[in-house]
């Protein structure tokens, strides 16, 4: 007899199997699939970076890494150009946040930064996507000039990266 589960263990297992569902979907199904699935994710972290009352709903920077790592395990089988864009996003989000909100604390800077340096990581073993991320990098490292407690100069650390193509 299989023992029975409880109703936080189904939630749990329906949440791993909706990763790897989407996982091998992504592998099998390729472009339309990716671009309809990246949408998806990158809609989720607009509506947290943008809530529509944030006085009233907050801001939830948790949350908000919570779809990166999300997408992070569905996109484990060496699917970089996926999540690193939708890092790249994560990033750009975080710094239009920025921009309209004033200075944040140290874990938001270090959350842009991760996101940030992973999408670099991506790109700089690719040289198309390189290309295709160039000026949305840019202009995040442009966004943060004489800004941000020096987070251009840990932005350009992991920039250098990609200058060795």
């Amino acid at each position: 007899m299989f023992p029975t589960t409880t109703g936080v263990e189904n939630l749990l297992l329906r949440a791993i199997n909706k990763s790897v569902e989407e996982g091998i979907c992504l592998q099998l199904l390729g472009e339309d699939y990716g671009s309809a699935l990246l949408e998806k994710y990158k809609k989720r972290i607009h509506k947290i970076f943008n809530p529509t009352n944030i006085v009233r709903t907050g801001f939830s920077l948790e949350s908000a890494q919570m779809v990166l790592l999300d997408f992070a395990k569905v996109c484990v089988n060496n699917n970089e150009r996926w999540y690193g864009d939708l890092a790249l996003y994560f990033a750009e989000c975080a710094t239009e946040f920025i921009m309209s909100y004033g200075d944040m604390n140290e874990a938001f800077y270090d959350a842009l930064g991760d996101a940030y340096h992973d999408a670099v990581v991506a790109a700089s073993g690719d040289e198309n996507l390189y290309k295709l991320w160039k000026n949305r990098l840019e202009q995040i490292v442009h966004e943060f000039s004489g800004f941000g407690w020096g987070m251009e100069n840990i932005l350009s650390v992991s920039d250098k990266e990609i200058n060795k193509i």
